[in-house]
């Protein structure tokens, strides 16, 4: 080999332990703004640039050109792969794998990926002590940039008491409130009514939130929401307000018409009701405690009514504003939730696994990195 290639290689071994050094010593807060994506596009790059494969007739003729290169990035992404989703052990002594998981939402709290796969499954926020799963609540498309707004994040341990809690055979056919609302809507069906029957039904539907359902249960003569729902934590009422899917809610320049600004000004005078006379509904043993108003409304809406819907929300505390197509998500990842729960791919926080095969490669990998350095010395 040429002096100057040993001298290239040299260079970037001393360069790479030099940086490793540097990286042990960093505090992790450090890590937030470091190597942000361009940096590590660029680190990449320098490995291999993807863009170079334009540059050749054909793709065996690029991965022939640079056979050793892309399959040290190959090795890295294993490595990678294989060194950072931890086994642990459920209490069923069921396999599973935690990761931390690349969004990072909230500065008192760790976002983290646990599953029956390695850096797959479901993204959990440890918060305070609590452990909550993050379930989509709206109808994301692939390649839509997801926020924590984006997601409803439920108590691990609530959601295994309302799973507990649902009937035998709803669990044992656990697809069927999903297939019953797709159905509805196949059709086109129009009665809300329809749509009530199925939440009183399957009440867990909304989140596993809900251990019951009551049907216009009334705060007042005047405020008669089409549900009060009996949270499973507390056993405290929320409101949801379901409307029909294919009544038109914008006007001819896709703005709210009157039909939509009375549907989402009806749930915060029910909010508005519940906060200020939490007494009076005490009294007739109703009991709101930092309530929250699901409005459930349009099917395939403009999205000029989304970003309305999505605005209110954020200037209203405790109004959850749901299109039928993002009720299909929710319900659709609730099912996927309960299932986890049922099956044992879900279990919050499991244990560590001492003995797992990930953590004996990570050992051997350590005992060659000490015995390398033992023979430089």
């Amino acid at each position: 080999m040429p002096n100057n290639e040993e001298d290239l290689r040299a260079e970037a071994v001393a360069a790479i332990e030099s940086l490793t050094g540097i990286l042990r010593r960093l505090p992790d807060e450090d890590f937030r703004g470091f190597l942000d994506e361009v940096m590590i596009g660029q680190l990449l790059r320098s490995l291999q640039d993807p863009a170079e494969v334009r540059e050749h007739q054909s793709f065996a003729a690029f991965f022939s050109a640079r056979k050793d290169r892309l399959a040290f990035v190959e090795r890295l992404r294993v490595a990678i792969h294989n060194s950072y989703a931890f086994e642990a052990k459920a209490k069923d002594d069921k396999t599973l794998y935690l990761s931390v998981s690349g969004p990072q939402w909230f500065e008192d709290g760790v976002m983290h990926c646990e599953g029956d796969k390695p850096h797959e499954g479901f993204m959990l926020l440890h918060q305070g002590g609590t452990i909550k799963a993050a379930v989509i609540a709206r109808d994301a498309k692939k390649g839509d940039a997801l926020g924590r707004d984006d997601f409803h994040f439920i108590p691990i341990d609530e959601a295994q008491a309302r799973q507990k809690a649902i009937p035998a055979n709803q669990v044992a056919n656990i697809e069927q409130p999903l297939r019953d609302l797709q159905a509805l809507l196949a059709r086109g069906e129009n009665d809300e009514s329809k749509y009530q029957e199925l939440f009183e039904r399957y009440p867990w539907i909304l989140g596993a939130e809900y251990s019951q359902a009551f049907r216009h249960e009334r705060l007042d003569d005047r405020s008669i929401p089409d549900f009060l729902g009996k949270r499973a934590r507390d056993g405290r009422h929320d409101i949801i307000e379901i409307k029909r899917p294919f009544e038109e809610l914008s006007r001819q320049d896709g703005s709210p018409n009157a039909t939509c600004m009375d549907a989402m000004a009806q749930c915060e005078r029910y909010l508005d009701f519940a906060r200020t006379q939490a007494p009076y509904c005490a009294s007739r043993n109703l009991h709101f405690d930092a309530p929250r108003c699901t409005l459930i409304a349009g099917y395939d809406v403009d999205p000029t009514i989304q970003d309305e819907f999505r605005r209110k929300q954020r200037v209203t505390p405790g109004l959850h504003i749901l299109t039928y197509n993002d009720l299909v998500r929710y319900v659709s990842e609730t099912i996927e939730l309960v299932k986890g729960l049922r099956d044992g791919a879900l279990a919050g926080e499991p244990k560590i696994d001492e003995q797992a095969p990930i953590s004996r490669q990570v050992r051997r990998q350590r005992q060659r990195e000490t015995s390398k350095r033992t023979r430089q010395r």
